[in-house]
This record gives structure tokens, C-alpha cells and sequence, in this order.
């Protein structure tokens, strides 16, 4: 399976929305979100989460990212 941030991860396990999930899209009984830290997408219907991406990269923590930014320069 892809990686997945930590709240997509609890996401699929449970079945709860967390913060970090966009609506895109909202049609009917259909929702398609975004998570806007892993930038998974997921299809929200019939009370079943679906996920619909393999992920742009494996997921890294946001201060692990910027403090690698800051050693580079």
C-alpha cells in the first residue's frame, strides 16, 4: 500500500474525517476530498472511504522537510 500520512492511516482504519482533508467535490451522496498533507485523494460515499491515488511521495513530516531546507542553504 502506499504511504499514507498518519490522519489518512487513521482515516482508513476508522472511518473518521480528520483536519487535513479538502472537499473538492460534492455531488449527491459522493464527496471527493483531497488531504492536504499527504495529497491523497479519497472518495466519500455511502459512508465508505476509498482511496484513489497512489501518493506524489512518500510522506515526511512538514518539520522534517523544512529543517532539511535550512541545512541545504
Amino acid at each position: 500500500m502506499p504511504c499514507q500520512c498518519p490522519l489518512c492511516q487513521q482515516l482508513i482504519r476508522t472511518g473518521q474525517r480528520h483536519p487535513r482533508l479538502e472537499t473538492i467535490s460534492h455531488i449527491s451522496n459522493s464527496e471527493l476530498l483531497k488531504c492536504t498533507l499527504c495529497h491523497a485523494f479519497y472518495l466519500h460515499e455511502h459512508d465508505r472511504w476509498e482511496p484513489l491515488s497512489d501518493y506524489r511521495q512518500s510522506f515526511t513530516h512538514p518539520t522534517a522537510t523544512y529543517e532539511n531546507q535550512l541545512m541545504q542553504n
